[in-house]
């Protein structure tokens, strides 16, 4: 049974506290509770095992063949906007994500950096967007 939340903090608290049996969460959410032994981690969704938790197998090496799902972050405008501010966006979040401290801190808790421009943005999203609704209508899932 799908149990909709409002984020991941108050499905961490029904699956630790036993009202759910099981959830998705991103692996920096969760590896806290995980090591705690709060939570017991049965797979990870990429397509390759993450640093900050080489020892938990991805789906596919549990059997699961073709399964790669994973949370990306992405900074986005509103349509139109001016390319001088997309610029000026990007070569700014460029330096903040390629800091040490920053990029320390986010590989530490299990983020990759992908580093891309406006176009492999687009390009990137577009991928995301027929690979999802084909999905999706395949399943014939529908939104109640």
């Amino acid at each position: 049974v799908h149990v909709p939340y409002r984020g991941g903090g108050p499905a961490m608290l029904d699956t630790i506290s036993g009202q759910v049996d099981v959830t998705m969460l991103p692996i920096a959410e969760s590896m806290a509770n995980v090591r705690s032994g709060r939570l017991r981690a049965m797979g990870q969704t990429g397509r390759t095992r993450s640093p900050v938790a080489p020892d938990i197998p991805t789906v596919e090496e549990t059997g699961t063949t073709g399964y790669s799902v994973t949370t990306w972050y992405m900074v986005l405008g509103p349509a139109g906007l001016p390319q001088d501010v997309v610029n000026y966006l990007q070569s700014n979040l460029s330096k903040a994500v390629t800091s040490p401290d920053l990029k320390g801190t986010l590989e530490g808790a299990g983020v990759s950096i992908i580093n891309g421009n406006a176009a492999s943005a687009r390009e990137f999203l577009t991928a995301e967007f027929k690979k999802w609704q084909g999905l999706i209508k395949a399943s014939g899932t529908v939104i109640d």
